[in-house]
């Protein structure tokens, strides 16, 4: 009876290493393909990824430079509006200029007046 039982438990045994033998080799399989698959998968990654850390680079200093740009239409914008405060100023003394020139007038006018007055008083 114990060699019947042995006799089971070597064909139990031989029936699992049967089983158990293209299972591993599967793994093995397996794992070599996965591997490889991962060494694929880095290699393609890597020049994306430093790529994209170019792209970055790239993006960053475009900001920067659009950062500049609009720091610059600031300072235009504020040039502009003090051109403009300039302007009106301009055009407030230049509306004033006529009645300047016509009070001018009248002045040298009744100097002038005044003088041919009294020169011709004394002349007399």
């Amino acid at each position: 009876m114990t060699e019947m039982l042995l006799l089971a438990i070597v064909v139990i045994l031989s029936v699992i290493a049967g089983f158990l033998i293209p299972t591993l080799i599967e793994l093995k399989n397996a794992s070599k393909e996965l591997s490889k698959f991962l060494n694929t998968t880095e290699s393609t990654l890597k020049p994306t990824l430093e790529e994209l850390n170019v792209v970055l680079k790239d993006v960053k200093e475009i900001t920067s430079d659009i950062n500049s740009v609009t720091a610059d239409v600031r300072k235009f914008s504020s040039a502009v509006g003090g051109v403009a405060e300039n302007i009106h100023e301009i055009n407030r003394i230049m509306g004033e200029i006529p009645a300047r020139v016509s009070g001018i007038r009248a002045a040298v006018g009744a100097a002038f007046g005044f003088l041919l007055t009294n020169l011709f008083k004394k002349g007399q």
